[in-house]
């Protein structure tokens, strides 16, 4: 299933819910191939929630599972590592003929141009694919990807102010997706829209953040271009 090129990078980035910090650093090579490194490190409201669902001392993510999965994509796990309840560090390799067939990244080498576009179709059909584990706790972030729901993001912060309180929905209001893009060239410009800030491009890469609220709302997708020379 060629969607499955998504499936670590955006069901990493879900588990990170509440006050949490996910880290991606993707790397584009002059051939077009792409290695994305990723590190989750959960808040202490997510790794309860977790547990309610895999149980104590158990992880949400199986190793093993996600590098069978991933290498029948041709999707090459160079490092993996998984501790309970979901603490993950892992890199990834894709190769540029698997890039050009998702939707996730358009490359331009001769142009050079590099862009990410991620919409909330996208990540919905993405989740048929999850395990039973991973989807269960996709449910409880009621995220209006797998709703269906058309909702800006304060509108869902709203939402999870209803379901789990202001102190959690404040966490999630604070809680940022920060992505670092390393191109073949120096970079030229950068640009997210409609959401995210560019905090500083130098050299070859430019780095980027996204209110995790937005990220699960996604009202609109969100688009990253970079230009390179």
């Amino acid at each position: 299933m060629k969607k499955k090129i998504f499936y670590v990078l955006i069901a990493l980035l879900a588990v990170t819910f509440f006050s949490c910090a996910p880290v991606a650093e993707i790397v584009i090579s002059p051939q077009g191939d792409v290695t994305i490194d990723i590190a989750v490190q959960p808040s202490a409201h997510t790794e309860t929630i977790i547990q309610t669902i895999v149980g104590k001392d158990k992880a949400l993510f199986d190793a093993t599972e996600i590098t069978k999965n991933l290498k029948t994509e041709n999707i090459q796990t160079t490092k993996l590592e998984t501790n309970a309840p979901a603490t993950v560090n892992g890199k990834f390799y894709i190769p540029a003929h698997r890039v050009k067939e998702s939707s996730l990244f358009s490359i331009d080498i001769k142009a050079k141009t590099v862009t990410c576009n991620i919409h909330a179709e996208s990540v919905a059909r993405l989740v048929d694919t999850f395990p039973e584990d991973v989807k269960e706790y996709l449910e409880l972030l009621v995220s209006p990807i797998l709703t269906g729901d058309i909702m800006s993001a304060s509108e869902y912060q709203d939402l999870i102010a209803t379901a789990y309180g202001p102190k959690i929905a404040g966490e999630l209001e604070s809680a940022f997706f920060k992505v670092t893009l390393t191109c073949p060239g120096i970079v030229d410009s950068v640009k997210s829209e409609p959401e995210g800030r560019v905090h500083y491009f130098t050299g070859n890469s430019a780095t980027i953040t996204v209110p995790l609220s937005y990220m699960l709302s996604l009202e609109k997708p969100l688009l990253i271009t970079v230009t390179y020379k």
